[in-house]
């Protein structure tokens, strides 16, 4: 008893500098293409530092090894991505996300023992608390956005570019394929992926729900809404949506609620930035 409880003690030290890794590694994937130059020979090397403590994850602590294989994937792959997609504007940006997250799934599903350390390819349960919960984050989301983009973030015009010169019924159906695939990816990444490596770690609700709110306000620093507020913002509507997640055990809840937001989103680009600078006639 005395030797199992040591060794619990053991293993648990490690969750600190554990989770230090996970969180650095989505803030490499996050931050680390608008914070380093160009040059493919730097951001290579950069993304090769996410190959040990991986590899380490794995033999010690594959409950943590599931989730940071992701992020160590989008590491590996990202300065590539962005080489080959350098002189692109995509449409949907956060479509350079599909490679590693594709490879991430076939490792997951194929390789004997990692697809047990999955715990968000589930749905969820609703209740009418849930819906209230959900009710309320719509709410929330689409007039914090409103206030934002039309009284603090100033010029909006450095969104304009991801808007494709597309007519207007085309951009009618961008403005629905926008959110559901940028909540598909994103909520990917934050609740379910970033979500399951903190509760590998501290499986109180606190802890997981502030730890992946956190990470994720700080990579949407120079998005939608950015900048310090931008971060302040997101991280409220992380903590919300990480509660939608706890409350409901899956992902459907906060698929739906974060999907309205990008929905707000699309409609505020749309309404400032679309239609006072293109002709329709």
């Amino acid at each position: 008893m005395i030797d199992t409880a040591k060794a619990m003690r053991k293993h648990q030290n490690w969750n600190a500098p554990i989770a230090l890794i996970l969180f650095l590694e989505v803030l490499c994937v996050g931050l680390g293409s608008s914070l380093l130059p160009a040059s493919i020979w730097l951001r290579v090397p950069f993304s090769l530092l996410a190959i040990p403590p991986t590899m380490w994850l794995y033999f010690h602590r594959r409950s943590t090894f599931v989730p940071t294989l992701f992020f160590t994937l989008q590491s590996l792959l990202w300065p590539w991505m962005d080489l080959a997609l350098h002189s692109m504007v995509l449409p949907l940006q956060q479509l350079y996300l599909l490679p590693a997250i594709v490879l991430y799934l076939i490792l997951v599903m194929r390789v004997p023992g990692l697809r047990e350390e999955v715990h968000w390819l589930r749905i969820g349960s609703f209740d009418r608390l849930t819906y209230y919960l959900m009710a309320l984050i719509v709410l929330m989301s689409a007039g914090a956005l409103a206030v934002w983009a039309l009284f603090i973030a100033g010029d909006l015009s450095r969104f304009e570019k991801f808007v494709p010169l597309w007519p207007l019924w085309l951009l009618a159906l961008y403005g629905i394929l926008f959110p559901v695939v940028n909540a598909l990816l994103e909520e990917f990444i934050s609740r379910a992926v970033l979500y399951d490596g903190f509760q590998s770690l501290w499986n109180t609700p606190a802890a997981k729900i502030l730890l992946q709110a956190a990470v994720f306000a700080l990579w949407h620093y120079q998005g939608f809404p950015g900048g310090v507020i931008g971060v302040g913002m997101v991280f409220v509507w992380s903590i919300f949506l990480g509660l939608l997640r706890h409350r409901s055990d899956g992902m459907g809840a906060p698929l739906v609620a974060h999907f309205f937001a990008d929905l707000t989103i699309a409609i505020l680009q749309f309404v400032i930035l679309i239609l006072p600078s293109r002709h329709w006639l």
